[in-house]
């Protein structure tokens, strides 16, 4: 019969394992947290880039692109996009009509667009 003896330093690493354990399951809930942020910041991203394909008019798009406006949040009935400048703020709002015509035709229901002026998005 063979024995296995147990050596303090054993122990001891044991220990330590089981702890890095417990603390790996309970960052678990932050770690799927933030899985499903990601995802859903994928989704939007996916959805910007599709809406700005779907813009019809040049205007539109030009002004997002030459802006460098980003969706900033998409809730599914609002999206809010930056402006580099608050002086965008008149321009942009022109546009809303087209940026929320691709989004409706997007996400197959209407989405109200406001602008928000980010200095550095």
């Amino acid at each position: 019969m063979i024995t296995e003896y147990k050596t303090f330093a054993t122990v001891l690493q044991q220990k330590d394992d089981h702890a890095q354990i417990e603390e790996a399951i309970l960052k678990i809930p932050k770690v799927l947290e933030e899985n499903q942020r990601l995802k859903e910041e994928i989704q939007s991203l996916k959805i910007w880039q599709s809406v700005l394909q779907n813009i019809q008019l040049t205007a539109p798009r030009e002004f997002i692109l030459q802006n460098k406006c980003q969706l900033l949040c998409f809730n599914g009935l609002e999206a809010v996009i930056s402006i580099p400048t608050e002086g965008c703020g008149t321009q942009a709002q022109k546009k809303s009509s087209s940026i929320e015509a691709a989004f409706r035709m997007v996400v197959g229901q209407p989405v109200k667009v406001r602008f928000r002026f980010i200095a550095n998005p």
